[in-house]
């Protein structure tokens, strides 16, 4: 199988026609994305405030690295700064996933997460990833 690369426009193939790619981690970006087959984590690089050119970005990569499959979404918090209100109302229009689950890890976290409940996807937070990526895989009429 051929190696991830980046390219100018985002994720590009070393080789073959049937490269699946599975990842995207630049250090130019301040997030990184990987598939775990049914969902997708966005990591937000930590002490970085999310502006909306960032959601816009990530959103273009997200759509590249699934080839528009619509897969679960967890988005990691832990340690962000801020969210610009741009940014956040991009999250909440936003329908790049059937659900999202925000993971963070303390009550600051929390705060900075706490808008999503407005979001137009289902969304939740979460303390535990395991907990999360449960929520993820069910069946979205488990409610």
């Amino acid at each position: 199988m051929g190696q991830l690369q980046r390219s100018g426009s985002g994720l590009s193939r070393d080789s073959g026609d049937n490269f699946d790619p599975v990842a995207i981690a630049d250090r130019s970006e301040p997030f990184s994305m990987e598939r775990h087959g049914s969902y997708v984590s966005l990591r937000w690089r930590e002490g970085v405030t999310v502006t909306l050119a960032d959601v816009v970005r990530s959103e273009k990569v997200l759509a590249e690295l699934t080839r528009g499959a619509r897969l679960g979404l967890a988005v990691y918090v832990r340690k962000v700064v801020r969210i610009d209100p741009e940014a956040r109302e991009a999250i909440k229009q936003g329908d790049v996933s059937p659900r999202i689950a925000l993971i963070g890890s303390d009550p600051v976290d929390a705060v900075v997460a706490a808008f999503a409940h407005q979001s137009v996807t289902e969304t939740r937070y979460f303390e535990h990833e395991e907990e999360a990526f449960a929520w993820l895989n069910q069946e979205q009429t488990d409610d």
